[in-house]
């Protein structure tokens, strides 16, 4: 069969996408992507990673926010791709790729349309116009997906309660990482500390993040303050680049703290970057909001102690007091204090990193997500009038599995 997964940014695909493509590659899939070849302020072009992985790569330039013409030009360059090329599954992600390419897919006659809903932009929102205004457009695009698939419970159920979809096919396929590859060289530690300058006996608290307000750096920053003060050796590790580094390096002077913290800004490689995270001490992270917390879930692998939001579906993955710690949003105080007794009790650090290395394992490892995913498919297409031509490529004996996976 053959497939189109759109995304509105070609970082997305290659973050979070990737591994999916590759399997589903190995799994007899000819799997091809559409989305923008640009550079966003907080996301890097990977046409060229993808490219380089052997994947075709079309170039759809999605604009982030909504411009009537630029949306329209969009629809029209995405149906003209997918009528030429004659895809058998259209597989949509993130926010405004996802809404035009339902309407797309619904336009072009694509047999089978597949949404995976990472979040929702309105849960941006406690209330307000803009929240409905955003859940009215999900609700629009929503009867144009023959299957909408989930990353977590937490946004599931918020579809649910707006009433975003009529259908019943709503499936939790759930989100991960690849485990095996978080290997790391235990001497890395000592690399770091000549890289940016750390004592070797030094805490080392730090998050990967996109500089953005929901992300909730700021509430890192000042949480840093208050944990410098009972560890005046402590440093912190802001690793990531967005349009809040300015907003960000102006708070860490104004708390006095601009010489603990440390910006590392664009990381290019991952495996750099989980050295990095490696390093830590701490993985603190008081995010706004997310779909799922993948990085949380990196931290744990990796056998770093994490404190993390306790919002839904952050709450999926860190069970307090068992994998991790938890703090309620915007209380910075609560943060530094986890934080602090993570770094008192080493008991209780040991503790928590154990069961969350084994959770990670057992519930999140990205080959499980991979099957659920490719079970859904299977068990759309025997669901959906449009698709029942597909079902010549399938083994009819998986059917009857995939009940079982999902």
């Amino acid at each position: 069969m053959k497939i189109l997964f759109v995304t509105t940014a070609s970082s997305t695909a290659y973050a979070f996408l990737l591994d999916l493509a590759h399997y589903l590659r190995s799994q007899g899939f000819n799997v091809e992507f559409a989305c923008s070849n640009m550079n966003y302020s907080d996301a890097k072009s990977r046409v060229h990673e993808l490219e380089v992985d052997g994947f075709t790569v079309h170039n759809i330039p999605f604009s982030r926010p909504i411009s009537p013409i630029k949306d329209l030009i969009s629809l029209f360059n995405l149906c003209a791709l997918l009528r030429d090329n004659n895809y058998d599954i259209l597989h949509v992600h993130t926010s405004k790729a996802s809404w035009i390419g339902r309407i797309a897919g619904r336009l072009s006659r694509v047999p089978l349309i597949v949404y995976t809903a990472h979040d929702f932009y309105f849960r941006s929102f406690k209330g307000g116009y803009k929240r409905n205004f955003y859940i009215i457009l999900e609700k629009i695009a929503s009867p144009f997906s023959d299957v909408t698939l989930f990353v977590s419970e937490a946004v599931k159920t918020e579809a649910i309660k707006e009433h975003i979809f009529k259908s019943d096919n709503l499936v939790w396929v759930g989100n991960g990482i690849r485990c095996d590859k978080f290997e790391i060289n235990a001497t890395y530690r000592n690399t770091m500390s000549l890289k940016y300058g750390i004592s070797s006996h030094a805490p080392i608290i730090g998050v990967v993040a996109r500089l953005v307000k929901n992300k909730g750096i700021d509430l890192f920053i000042k949480a840093a303050s208050v944990i410098s003060n009972i560890y005046p050796n402590a440093k912190f590790i802001i690793c990531g680049y967005g349009p809040e580094e300015e907003n960000l390096r102006t708070l860490t002077k104004e708390l006095n703290i601009s010489d603990k913290v440390i910006f590392t800004g664009r990381i290019e490689s991952k495996e750099e970057l989980n050295h990095i995270m490696a390093s830590f001490s701490i993985f603190l992270f008081p995010t706004r909001r997310e779909g799922l917390g993948i990085v949380y879930l990196e931290a744990m692998v990796l056998g770093i102690p994490v404190v993390g939001t306790r919002i839904p579906p952050v709450t999926e993955i860190i069970i307090d007091g068992q994998t991790g710690l938890l703090a309620d949003t915007e209380d910075y105080n609560a943060f530094a204090l986890s934080a602090i007794s993570l770094l008192t009790d080493h008991d209780l650090s040991k503790r928590l990193v154990d069961a969350a290395q084994k959770r990670v394992w057992e519930y999140f490892n990205l080959p499980i997500i991979n099957q659920r995913t490719k079970s859904a498919y299977y068990s759309a297409i025997m669901t959906t009038k449009s698709a029942k031509k597909l079902v010549k490529y399938i083994d009819l004996t998986y059917i009857d599995k995939c009940t079982k996976i999902l």
